[in-house]
């Protein structure tokens, strides 16, 4: 028997935990993943800088049938300065996203925020997969009878 939209929305709420870097938030239309997976600021002796990274993946739940449709867009932001010049680079995507993505960086002082807390110190670093927020999501939605919206690509050759 597939679960009601109501079900599976509360469903994929259960899958957050304070251990976990991001958290799932209800919408009307279904479950807003959030992953601030990077945002470090740190300066040396002759330069400072910051990097921040964030993922978005939105759930859209189709009341009436038990479909689902995932919409994925990160945004970034990087600047530095220091005795070569500075520079500043700023991103947005929306679209399929699949990334592993690992930095660490070492400074005279470094300031690292993620969900749980600040920490301040000479290194900080990000670490971040896609899978490890959708993956849960599409298992936890196949599980309860829903099944992935197919796209124009996907309705026109079949897969």
């Amino acid at each position: 028997m597939t679960a009601s939209f109501a079900d599976a929305q509360a469903e994929l709420l259960a899958l957050n935990s304070p251990d976990l870097p991001f958290v799932y938030e209800q919408t009307p239309d279904g479950v807003v993943g959030r992953w601030k997976w990077a945002d470090a600021r740190w300066h040396n002796i002759l330069a400072a800088g910051s990097y921040e990274q964030e993922y978005e993946l939105r759930v859209s739940l189709a009341p009436s049938e038990p479909v689902f449709r995932l919409t994925e867009s990160m945004t970034g932001m990087e600047s530095n300065i220091g005795i070569g010049g500075a520079s500043f680079t700023s991103t947005r995507f929306r679209g399929r996203v699949y990334r592993k993505s690992f930095r660490l960086g070492a400074a005279v002082s470094a300031q690292q925020t993620d969900r749980q807390s600040t920490t301040s110190g000479h290194i900080w670093q990000a670490n971040f997969s896609t899978d490890d927020i959708t993956r849960p999501v599409v298992e936890r939605l196949t599980a309860l009878g829903w099944s992935k919206k197919k796209g124009f690509w996907s309705r026109l050759f079949g897969r």
